[in-house]
Formats: structure tokens, sequence, C-alpha cells
């Protein structure tokens, strides 16, 4: 119940104490909604690994049902993990389950999981649009017909899913009137539905909005998932789980970025990428690292990991295995306690997205000639909206995948560089490689911009790892780096203070 009224903390402490009453059961079915919520929540990996040792257990006469239910839920742990072969066979397996033992509606629901499996890599340019995509919608509105019979599985209501699944392959297929269509027949539901379900119609109808070239309605569903996306945040009660939380918001920034993108207009890009960005700025609420509980638990899975250690024979493997699995699941016990806190006061974590305005109007009372630099990327494309007190333009500085081998390549040079022990005509090899990453690095990111003064750098990996005031264009000037612009509460003037002042429109 805690789960369907998307009360996540509670349904972890309910699930707790259900396992508590019988800690000895080992048949896996209490993991499977242990998964689900942990599915929902964005911590794709561990719900992945509660899924798959459930599975591993339910061997045996009358399992099998217990197992389908585990795999539907395991293939989409997958998808969200972009292991997207695996999730199709996995959702394959579901689906010839369910039809051998006469469960139609139950198989249509797999089926759609399998669509949605093929469906994904294509919708992020990875596959090529298939000739069929018409055809898969289709499929897909068949399926969520069937499973419009079948009552919601732990939240999920397939009609709804199989829906979007539809109206995405009509999108693909260029018959945005056949997308709105099937949004504008939804059945009953979405009031009560999952955060992953209500994130993924809000993507459907931003989708539908750009291409029709409606972006006012497209900004508006953007907002409302942010919206959606925020307020989940809000409700968690660990760093680590805010920040699994934003893989739910993939796609739906994923969608506003390709549409600033295809305006042409550098502004539009710019309040885009901060629209997504600010929704997951700053901390959330955080568990206490004196709740005795989790300290107990850390600490066992050490003392674990320490013995584990110990035993270095061969014929110690198997115990030695078991001593760092059963420490992996100490920590993941912990982490989930670290959720039961609720999050931090909404109005502390908000954070308003910066536009363009704003952070033209704070550039302009300077006077300085800085400059702020907000990467992205898209597509494998690294892109930069260089913004100045005069205006906005957008630099186009090629693939990602070049930055981050140059980045990987000057950071390792670095660790040779300052380690004294390493012999000096390997640091003076390693002094010249530094040199030729620095430089390339610098004609790749910094020289396009032209920024004489200071430079507030705006972006995520691979971009953190550049060492920037090593840069030859930057040596001897002001350059700071950070995860998205702030707009705050406070007067904005970057880079002036500490404190309450940092949270202002800079880098």
């Amino acid at each position: 119940m805690r789960y369907a009224l998307g009360d996540l903390p509670g349904a972890l402490r309910a699930m707790e104490a259900a396992r508590a009453v019988d800690p000895e059961r080992a048949d896996g079915l209490l993991d499977i909604g242990r998964g689900a919520v942990l599915y929902e929540a964005g911590l794709l990996e561990d719900a992945e690994r509660v899924l798959t040792q459930a599975i591993s257990r339910m061997v045996g006469p009358g399992r099998a049902p217990h197992r389908a239910e585990a795999e539907y839920f395991r293939a989409r742990c997958l998808m969200a993990l972009h292991r997207w072969d695996e999730a199709r066979t996995v959702a394959a397996f579901v689906r010839q389950y369910y039809a051998g033992v006469g469960h139609p509606q139950r198989a249509a629901i797999a089926r759609v999981a399998e669509l949605e499996a093929i469906l994904l890599p294509v919708r992020r340019g990875e596959s090529p649009v298939p000739d069929d995509a018409r055809h898969r919608a289709e499929q897909a509105i068949e399926a969520a017909e069937a499973g419009d019979e079948v009552d919601p599985l732990l939240g999920q209501h397939p009609g709804l899913a199989a829906r979007f699944v539809a109206a995405h392959w009509y999108l693909l297929a260029d018959d945005v009137e056949a997308a709105r269509t099937v949004l504008d027949n939804l059945p009953d539901g979405m009031t009560d539905a999952p955060l992953t379900t209500r994130i993924q119609q809000q993507t459907v109808l931003a989708q539908i909005a750009f291409a029709a070239g409606d972006r006012t309605a497209g900004i508006a569903a953007v907002s409302l998932g942010l919206g959606l996306l925020a307020d989940h945040r809000v409700g968690l009660g660990s760093v680590e789980s805010v920040t699994a939380a934003a893989a739910h918001g993939v796609d739906l920034q994923r969608t506003d970025v390709a549409a600033a993108v295809r305006t042409g207009r550098p502004d539009a890009l710019f309040e885009a990428v901060e629209r997504g960005r600010a929704t997951f700025a700053g901390v959330g609420g955080a568990a206490t690292p004196d709740d005795p509980a989790v300290r107990a638990l850390v600490t066992e899975a050490r003392g674990l990991v320490v013995r584990a250690r110990t035993l270095t024979n061969r014929e110690s493997a198997p115990e030695r295995a078991h001593l760092f699995e059963r420490s992996g699941n100490l920590l993941a016990t912990a982490r989930e306690r670290a959720w039961h806190r609720t999050g931090a006061d909404k109005a502390a974590a908000e954070e308003r997205p910066a536009t363009v305005a704003d952070v033209r109007r704070v550039l302009g009372t300077r006077d300085d000639g800085a400059v702020v630099a907000n990467y992205l990327v898209l597509d494998g494309v690294l892109r930069c909206v260089r913004l100045d007190a005069d205006g906005a333009r957008t630099v186009e500085l090629g693939p990602r995948a070049d930055v981050a081998e140059r980045v990987l390549r000057a950071r390792a040079d670095l660790g040779v560089c300052a380690n004294d022990l390493v012999p000096t005509a390997l640091r003076a090899a390693a002094q010249r490689s530094l040199t030729r990453n620095l430089d390339a690095l610098d004609k790749l990111l910094a020289i396009p911009l032209e920024a004489d003064g200071s430079l507030y750098v705006v972006g995520r990996d691979p971009l953190v790892g550049v060492p920037w005031t090593a840069l030859p264009s930057r040596r001897g000037k002001r350059t700071t780096m950070r995860s998205y612009v702030a707009r705050g509460r406070a007067p904005a003037q970057p880079g002036r203070g500490t404190g309450s002042s940092r949270r202002t429109a800079r880098a």
C-alpha cells in the first residue's frame, strides 16, 4: 500500500518489518516487492541484484509463477540499466511462460516489455528506426487492450505502460496524430500510478508537443515531470537515493534538450539544460552517521570483509566468497535504512533554474568580461552554450569520446608527474605527454570560447576531470567548475563571498 501511494521510505520500512517477523524465510517472495520499490526509487543496480538473488531461490514445484513475476521486474531494471538485449531476452522468457500456462493478458504485458526493450535504444539513437515502427505501435495497442484486463502488478498499470510504448512507436513512425490519439484515450489509473509511469506520461506528452511545433505545451509537460521528480527527491533520506532518483528523469530531460537543439537557439538550449540540472541540484536529506542501526550494519559488513581477507588458501575460496556476499548485502541494507528518513524541507531544497536573462543581468553588473560556459552532451556530441553580458551562442566541440580520452590521459600523466618515487626519465616522458594532452584539451574546450577573463564552467563527466587551471589559455585566470548554474535565493553575484552568496548565477 505504501509503495502504491508513493511512500518509498515507508514501503522499505514495512518490508523490513515483514522480514523481521520471519528472518529465515528463503523463498524470495518478499524480495519481489523490495526490488520493485528499489527500481521505482531509481537504485537500479541494487534492485536488479535483489531480484536476481530472489530468482535464484525460486526453484522447485509451484515457484514458476513467482519467478515469472520477479523476472518481469528484473527486465524493467535491465532496461533502465541500458542492458537492452538482456532485457528483451528476459521479457521474452516471461511472455513464453505466461502464454504456456494460458494467461494471455500477462503474456501481453511481457510483450510490451519486449517492445520497450527494442524501443529504448532506437529512441536514444543507438539503433536505427525499424521500417515496421507503425506495426510495433499496433502490437503495443493490442497488448494495452489485453493489459486493461489485468489488475495492477505491484502498482504497475499494464494498459498505461503499453499505451506509452505505442505512442513512442507512432512518433518514430512520424505519425503525431496517432500518438496524440493514444494519449487522449488513456484508461483510469494515472492518479495512483507510480512515479515512473507518471514521468513516462509527461515525457510522451512533451515529445508529442515538440513534434507538433508547440514548444509552450512541450515545456509545460517537461516542467510538470521535473516537478514530480523534485517532489520525489524531497521525500528521500540519503544523498545516494537522491542521485539514483535522477535516473527516471533522463529521458524527460533528453526530450527537452533535443527539442531545444532543433530550435537552433542558444537561449532555448541553455534553459532546457538548466531545467533538468536544477531539479537535482544541491543535496537531499541524509541519514545521520550516528544512527546506531546503520552504524552496526556497516561495522558488521567491514568485519566480514576483514575476516574474508584472512582466508587466502584455495580451500577457503567458497567461504571467502560467501563472506563478501554477506558483507555486500549488509551494506545494501544500511543504504536502505538511510532512505527511511524523510528528506530535506522542500523550500530549503528547491532551486529555481537559471535563465539566460538572469545570468546576462548578473554578468552585465560585473563588467569584467566574465563568461559562463554551459556544456552538455547529446547523441555523443559535446556542445557548449557560451554566455556573456552581450548574449549567447552555441559552440559544437566534437565527440565526447575524444574529450573523455584526453581527460583520462591528462589525469594519469598528472599522477606520474606528482610522484617523486617515479624515475626521472619516466616523469619527463609523462610531462611531455601531459603537455600534449593539455594543449589538446585547451583547443577542444577552452580556446573556442574566446574567454579572456573569468570563466565559469558548468558541466558533468567528463568535464569534472579536466584540470582547467592547467590549460595553457587559462593559466593565471580565474576558472570555476560547477555542475549547474544556481540562481538560488541570494543576490546573484558570481564568485563573490561564501555561504549563501555562493548560491548565485555562477558556474
